[in-house]
Formats: C-alpha cells, structure tokens, sequence
C-alpha cells in the first residue's frame, strides 16, 4: 500500500476516535487552567511565562507549562469560553503526533508496516483519551509533538540529510546542521510545553545509540567523526539545558516546592525508597492497561509498597534483565536493537513520574501517552526477535486490525463518558470517592440547575473531608444563587479559613459582610 493512503488511514482513525468528543463540555481542572484564568483570558503572555500555570485563577501550584498555557490563551482570544474551541486543537494535535511518530519510526529504520501499525496504536488506543478530550491535558499532545520534531531534526543532522524547499522557481535549501540546533529548541518547547518533556534527552540518547549500533549512516570515516563529534555535542547542550531547567525551578520559578508536589508529611512524600518501591508495582498497572485498556478512569491510586520483601521489585528488577538478554540477543541474531530501545523508552520516559521526585499522584492514564510508543516497540522487538514477524505475517495483521477495531470501540466508549460532567462525574464514582469529585459532581448539577442534588453532593463532599475549600466555596455559591445569604457567610469564612488566599471567596464574604452590616442583602 502506498505511504499517502497509510496516512490517510492514520487520519481516518484519528477523527473517527475523537471527532465525536468534539462537542464535549469542559470538565476538572478546565476551569482553573483555562476560562477562569485571567491570565489566558486577557492573554498575558508576560504573567504565563513567569507563573505557576494557573496563578490566573488565583490559585498556587507548582504547574509551569507557559507554552500550554499560552494556546489556550490563544483559543479563548477566537473561542471564548466554547469548549470546541480547546477540543478541536487537542484533537488536530494529537493527529500530528501520530503522524510525526510514524515517520520518526521510517528514519529510525523500522519497516513501514510496523511503523504504520505503532502509529494506529498510538492513535485509536483507549489510554489516549485522556490526553486528548481533556482540554487541560493538551500539554501531553504538545509536549509530544515538540519531542518528535526534535527527534527527527536529531535525525536529519545525523543522517545528513537536507531539505529542500521551493518556491515557485526559487529553492531553499536547509543544511543538515541548521536541525541540530532546531533539535535543541524543539526540546526547550518540549519542556515549557509540559515538565515530563524534561527526560526527552534520554530519547535523544537511545537514538544516538541505536544509529551507531546499526550502521545506518554511511558516511565516509572523516564525516562520520564530524558528525559523531558535533551529536555529542548536542547530547550535553540538552543534558545542560535540562540542568538549567531544573535550576530555574528550584530558584525564580519555584512557586509551590517544585521539588516536593506531593504532601511532605506522609511516608511516601518523606521516603524514596518507598516512592520507587511503589513505582515498580505502578508499572504493572500500566502495562496491564496497555495491554488490557479497562477499566479506564481518573483519580488512580494503589497501596504504597514500603519493603523489599514485596514480589514487585524483584519481578520489575528481574523482568528488566530479562529483556536486556534478549535484546542483546536481538543484536547478535538480528543486528537490531528494538527490545533495547523500546524498553529505553518506556522506562526513560516515565522517570520524571516514577517518584524521584514526589509529585501529586502515584499513577495516571495520560502518563502514558508517550512512554506507551516505547512499550509497543518493545513488543515488536520481541516478537522479530521470535521470528513471529516473517512467520506469521497474515494471521499477524489480521488480529491486529481485530484488536484495533476493539480498542476504538472502548475510545469510543470513554469519549461518551468524558462528554457531559455530570456522567463524567458519576461515572468515577463507580471506582473512586473523594471530596474533590462529590464538590465537582455537585457542581456539575449547580450549573444544571438541580440545586438538590447539588446540594446532597456538596454535603457528601464535606462528610469525606473539610479541609477542602472549594466545597464551602461552591456551597455558598448556591446558597446565594437561591437568595440563602445567611446561610452562605459561614461556609465563605471557613473557605477563608482554610484558605486565606483565597481571594473570590474574601471578596465575596466582604460584600456579604458590609451588606449585612448596612442592612442591604442583594448581593448574589
């Protein structure tokens, strides 16, 4: 089949999956991250790029995506507050990466078939949905598609290879060695875009690696030395830009403890051993998901494993050596190394997530976004390794198309549950309660109207916990939507309480103040 009908077909797949989603409402942290924020809303590119990313809203975190941030910014200048207008981006992104992903694998010297059947997987597969009809989870397509382009720019410099360009009987010609430094700028626009883009280096490395060890350059010896003198050249500037990185965000951009996101009082907040004895367990969730994508839902948690004597280190520790030998069999047989770098990829690009430094969960689908191309490609290895390729090509492709058809199925299926946030709501009900989902459930029915019901939920939502702000917040909003003036001052004055920068709920709680003191109560 020829490469334009292949990506037609990567295209199809993609707005099959996900133009459907396009008429989803905004749901979680949207509002925080986009039409609450100020920021975004009066496009202050300044603020966005020196503040946590929703400091807009008037809220501290220790969140610095500017790039991100300044999309939406972007979207709301066309959009408003319509929530096609952050979908439909999410969407095309997450088309482009797709795309770049398959021609990124072509370089690398994947066969086409492969490469085409990685990237269906990388479209249509289920854990994605969360990456793409989240709008506030767009820094994972973005930070992705800057990745790929500073990958096959690496590429292009590596391979000496040249673009042309024309124009109308002009032509533009772009050296190979313009793309090394676009690769630096394509991985600086990864990192600002989300802050897992920091370990893409280590991507730069495998593939440095993988070039060398599979001969595909086939440069004279004074050119290949160049060549090789100038990559690792490369490889410390982005080695130095992530240093800088890192340095910035323990100094000018560190707005919440930007190396201790999750609470530093608890055992896995204190303990690293405890952090990466939980994250070898973690990581058989997410193979099970990739494997098996159901159930999928947000707000995952798991038991913290606190001791060695737990099975999950040492089958995490013993599958890993496991695939080292059969890469290293994969090399000697095949002069391949797929199981090498797939596995390179995979565990290189969930480092920042694996609890090195504690941020604000154990687990999440949309970690997986990128990380999930090196675990396919693993499997490719393995199964190339096996001869399963070559021996069972047809049976091969036709369970595949089956397992694909499936697995759009259950995209499908999550972006119904993601459409309006009433049902999203209830729907993480069925797996996980918290007070941060009864106060956005609760909050979903205020804005339906169906105070009752709202009300029952920001009721559940305080008996979970009543350190949560929001709730009393949002509680005294449909109280003084419903002309309850009295009742709401208490619940402001404890969201004050608790939080004493709160600033919406001050101000309301002043006004309610001076109003009862003059005697005129018709502020809603």
């Amino acid at each position: 089949m020829h490469t334009t009908h292949l990506l037609l077909i990567l295209v199809g797949l993609a707005l099959v999956c996900y133009v459907p989603f396009l008429g989803n409402k905004l749901v979680w942290d949207d509002e925080q991250f986009i039409y609450s924020n100020a920021y975004v809303q009066n496009f202050s590119v300044a603020k966005i790029f020196t503040t946590n990313t929703v400091a807009g809203a008037g809220v501290v975190s220790n969140y610095y995506r500017p790039l991100t941030t300044l999309s939406f910014a972007i979207d709301y200048q066309f959009w408003g507050r319509s929530p096609i207008g952050y979908h439909l981006p999410n969407l095309l992104l997450h088309l482009a990466a797709g795309l770049l992903l398959f021609y990124l694998l072509q370089l690398i010297r994947l066969p086409r078939t492969a490469s085409f059947w990685l990237s269906v997987l990388f479209i249509v597969h289920p854990i994605q949905t969360e990456a793409v009809v989240y709008a506030n989870s767009r820094g994972d397509s973005l930070y992705t598609v800057f990745t790929l382009l500073s990958l096959i720019s690496f590429l292009y410099f590596y391979q000496q290879k040249q673009l042309v360009l024309h124009f109308y009987e002009q032509k533009l010609v772009i050296k190979s060695i313009v793309f090394a430094g676009a690769s630096l700028i394509f991985y600086l626009f990864s990192i600002l875009s989300k802050e897992i883009g920091i370990a893409v280096f280590g991507l730069h490395g495998l593939l440095f690696v993988q070039q060398a060890l599979t001969n595909h350059t086939k440069l004279s010896l004074r050119k290949s030395l160049w060549v090789t003198k100038i990559a690792l050249g490369l490889l410390t500037a982005l080695v130095l830009t992530a240093i800088g990185y890192l340095w910035l965000r323990g100094t000018a951009l560190n707005f919440d403890n930007s190396y201790n996101f999750y609470d530093a009082t608890s055992l896995y907040g204190q303990r690293l051993d405890v952090r990466l004895l939980t994250f070898s367990k973690v990581i058989w969730i997410y193979l099970q998901l990739l494997l098996f994508p159901y159930p999928l839902h947000m707000e995952r948690t798991t038991e913290l494993v606190a001791t060695w004597r737990s099975i999950f280190p040492w089958i995490t520790i013993g599958g890993i050596m496991v695939l080292a030998w059969l890469g290293w069999r994969e090399y000697r047989l095949k002069k391949q190394v797929w199981i090498w770098l797939g596995t390179g990829w995979f565990f290189g690009m969930l480092l920042p997530v694996s609890g090195i430094i504690p941020i604000n969960g154990l687990l999440y689908e949309h970690w997986l976004y990128l990380p999930m191309v090196g675990f396919f490609l693993c499997l490719y290895g393995l199964s190339y390794t096996a001869g399963i390729v070559k021996i069972a090509k047809q049976p091969a492709q036709i369970l595949l198309s089956l397992a694909i058809f499936a697995l759009l199925l259950l995209t499908q299926r999550q972006n119904y549950i993601w459409s309006t946030p009433i049902r999203f709501y209830t729907y993480l009900l069925n797996y996980s309660e918290s007070p941060r989902i009864q106060n956005n459930l609760a909050m979903a029915y205020a804005e339906a109207g169906e105070y009752e019901q709202a009300l029952l939920h920001y009721q559940r939502s305080l008996e979970l916990s009543h350190s949560y702000p929001q709730t009393y917040y949002n509680m005294a909003n449909l109280y003084l939507a419903t002309d309850q003036y009295a009742a709401a001052i208490p619940l402001l004055q404890q969201a004050v309480a608790l939080a004493p920068d709160f600033g919406l709920a001050q101000q309301k709680l002043d006004v309610l103040l001076t109003a009862s003191a003059s005697g005129t109560l018709r502020f809603k």
